[in-house]
């Protein structure tokens, strides 16, 4: 039996980047504008699914988390360790979600 161990950043929703981006997709939906590259860039990224169909309300869990990999160093979790370079991740990452199964 093998454990698998997850790092994930979670991304503050509500103010900063996000908000910002948020509130261009939405006006683009209303106006039926394109999208912006920097809102393209920006979900692209972070989007665990088709961001392009998700409601303003529904695109939080579209999003979910974010990959924090290049901020993970060392031999990882299951086999004695890893460390989080706090200065390497996203800025829009406010907390750190870790699981087990």
């Amino acid at each position: 039996m093998s454990v698998s161990v997850y790092i994930k950043g979670i991304v503050n929703y509500d103010e900063g980047l996000f908000k910002d981006m948020l509130e261009l997709k939405v006006l683009c939906d209303k106006t039926g504008s394109e999208y912006p590259k920097k809102v393209l860039d920006f979900f692209n990224e972070y989007a665990s699914s088709d961001w392009k169909n998700c409601g303003a309300n529904g695109l939080k869990e579209c999003i979910g988390s974010v990959s924090i990999k290049e901020a993970i160093s060392g031999k990882g979790v299951e086999y004695g360790g890893s460390y989080i370079d706090l200065t390497k991740l996203p800025k829009e990452v406010t907390k750190i979600f870790v699981y087990m199964s």
